[in-house]
């Protein structure tokens, strides 16, 4: 994914918070921190993370972004006998928004 140019740079194809931390020499915790402009990172530190993102173009994934942030609400249900009616009648009373085929 990543590969190193001979003057030592990074392609910007694929790259990732954890490469971006690696070259900071941070956690990707710290990045993701200095990026969103969250919890307790020294402004050295960010500044040094905000040059490290400038320098290697790094462009945060939005689409995993989405899954990280995303709250989905599921509703598992095992049952042992399908032909019971106590589980027939429970899954029927599921609200419609949570029952998938």
């Amino acid at each position: 994914m990543k590969r190193r140019a001979q003057h030592g740079s990074l392609d910007q194809v694929g790259l990732t918070i954890q490469e971006v931390a690696r070259e900071a020499g941070v956690s990707t915790s710290t990045v993701s921190r200095a990026l969103n402009n969250t919890g307790q990172v020294s402004l050295g530190t960010r500044k040094m993370v905000l040059s490290v993102v400038r320098e290697l173009g790094y462009v945060p994934n939005a689409h995993a972004r989405h899954l990280a942030l995303s709250k989905r609400r599921k509703i598992g249900m095992i049952v042992s006998d399908v032909s019971n009616p106590f589980s027939s009648r429970v899954s029927r009373r599921a609200p419609p928004s949570s029952v998938t085929k």
